[in-house]
């Protein structure tokens, strides 16, 4: 490896200083670090208060299964009137419950597959009322009121997709049989290592995903350095991925997409670095090539797009292979061996790994994995899923829209007056948009036969592409992990402007309006309240949702 594509000391200070700067941000009220912990299920609870009191609200939390909960009130012990049931609501999350009645008596018939964790009632003027009783089993929907939020919202509660991946980590870390089913086990289980050593709690369940896009970005550091040689382009690429919006919004949230990406860009790293040994033993390149491998391997155990990546490692695989060891014969020795070991890591450890994480948790709700005739039926089954799923959805958008972002996803929303608490799935216009134009010139270059444009435009290809087969509804979070590869063919542009012009004007204009736009639009991704009208503002085009 050439020692300019080699980390320098200045290079230390800046990828720990980006990364410490981005760290401290993206844990800024990532989520609460309590929630209830004890559950009671399918049993009537009966409480009374001391005396008639107007209640306004009951407030709850759900565990990890919520079937129906009857709810009624009395003010006499006799004649109860019931309330809407507790149903479809969100699992491990606070809800409200409207009351506005005179009661003494509140009753909860919960039934089997239900799970409450903590009820809380409040009167007229909003004052949270103490509630005892004697009995042990209904202790434990009082045992926690110090968990009990002041304002329901995504820091206490899930939101989005965390209802299925939260709530198998949850399932997981207890030993109980797993909800989520139609992904490989992996990512979900990297969800459930702080649940199993902390507790079900929103900071602990985020936790693995938000490092996860933290670690991308010195990832991204060093794979721009290895690509350009220089450390102001290293720094440019980091930037641009911690300066994206969308790339903070999904990281900080509790789906297994953060681990895909960070292991597809793992593995492509380390294949970039293979294609540098040039002169390096043979030991060198062997470790490179297995873990370019066991990140995709790894990848595949997240998600099955995973396997568009391995595509793409195959054929950039093969042409290096063709140009350095079929054509010369001095090296035909050392080729035979690589690709024996290559047949080794790339087909037979994927193989491994995906049948071993489902043999070491084969307990699910609705199939079993104990043996290799189950795990191919279930993958059957999760293929029939995918290729079939034609449910309707608000935010469905086409891959094609996606470069553009045209239609992000909206996760969550809750106004509070003239204010609004909004995530959404939005990426940095800037960047996203200029990296679009930057593949058209990546193409360019291709026919120059550039090596690194087109390293960067067949993973483009081969990750971007197959989505045209695919019949099943869409969301623009699956072209996120492409983005880390459209930001540095946006640095490849940057890179041929500034050494054609011989400044860095166009590097310091790009990375200025970039981080404008990222702390404009962070209301946008970050759950802050905002005013309405201020967030209206931001809808450039209609098919933005925030």
């Amino acid at each position: 490896m050439d020692k300019k594509n080699k980390l320098k000391k200045i290079d230390f200070v800046f990828l720990i200083v980006i990364t410490f700067f981005y760290a401290c941000l993206s844990f800024y009220r990532l989520g609460s670090f309590s929630n209830p912990n004890t559950f009671v299920t399918d049993t009537d609870v009966l409480f009374m208060l001391d005396e008639v009191q107007e209640i306004s609200k009951i407030r709850y939390f759900t565990g990890h299964k919520i079937e129906n909960v009857k709810v009624s009130i009395s003010t006499d012990g006799k004649s109860y009137t019931y309330l809407e049931p507790i149903r479809d609501v969100f699992v491990f999350s606070w809800n409200d419950m409207r009351v506005e009645k005179q009661v003494k008596y509140i009753r909860l018939e919960i039934e089997k597959e239900s799970y409450i964790g903590e009820i809380a009632l409040y009167d007229s003027y909003d004052e949270m009322i103490s509630l005892q009783t004697k009995n042990k089993q209904f202790q434990k929907l009082i045992d926690e009121q110090n968990t009990i939020p002041k304002e329901i919202s995504y820091f206490n509660s899930t939101y989005f997709d965390e209802v299925y991946f939260a709530r198998t980590a949850y399932e997981y870390a207890n030993g109980l049989r797993a909800y989520e089913w139609v992904h490989p086990p992996l990512g979900k289980l990297l969800i459930s290592f702080p649940i199993f050593l902390f507790q079900m709690a929103p900071f602990y369940y985020r936790l693995m995903g938000n490092i996860a896009g933290i670690l991308m970005i010195p990832i991204l550091y060093i794979f721009a350095k290895r690509m350009f040689q220089k450390t102001k382009y290293a720094v440019l690429a980091s930037l641009f991925i911690a300066m994206d919006g969308f790339h903070f919004a999904h990281t900080r949230m509790a789906t297994v997409d953060s681990f895909l990406v960070l292991f597809v860009l793992l593995s492509f790293l380390f294949m970039y670095e293979y294609f540098l040994l040039k002169d390096a033993s043979f030991l060198s390149k062997i470790i490179r090539l297995f873990c370019s491998s066991l990140f995709m391997s790894l990848a595949i155990c997240v998600k099955w797009t995973g396997c568009f990546a391995a595509f793409a490692l195959a054929i950039l695989f093969f042409i290096h292979f063709f140009r350095n060891y079929l054509q010369n014969k001095q090296v035909k020795v050392e080729g035979k061996k690589i690709l024996g070991f290559c047949i080794l890591f790339f087909v037979f450890l994927p193989i491994f790994l995906y049948i071993a994480f489902y043999l070491c948790f084969p307990n699910m709700e609705y199939y079993q994995t104990r043996n290799i005739k189950e795990i191919f039926e279930i993958t059957s089954h999760m293929y029939d899923y995918h290729s079939t799923l034609k449910e309707d959805h608000p935010f469905y958008s086409s891959f094609y829209t996606w470069p553009f972002m045209l239609k992000p996803v909206w996760y969550y929303v809750k106004v509070i007056g003239v204010t609004k608490s909004t995530i959404s799935g939005f990426g940095n216009p800037i960047l996203w948009w200029f990296s679009t134009i930057s593949l058209v010139y990546l193409f360019y270059k291709c026919f120059k036969k550039d090596k690194n444009a087109l390293f960067l435009f067949i993973i483009y290809l081969c990750m971007f592409l197959p989505y045209f087969r695919i019949n099943r509804g869409m969301f623009l979070y699956h072209y996120f992990p492409l983005l880390p590869f459209t930001f540095l063919s946006l640095v490849y542009l940057i890179v041929a402007i500034t050494e054609k012009v011989k400044n860095n004007y166009f590097y310091f204009f790009v990375l200025v309006l970039a981080c404008f736009f990222f702390f404009y639009f962070f209301p946008v991704v970050s759950g802050v309240k905002i005013g309405v009208e201020d967030l209206e503002q931001r809808k450039w085009i209609s098919s933005w949702h925030f």
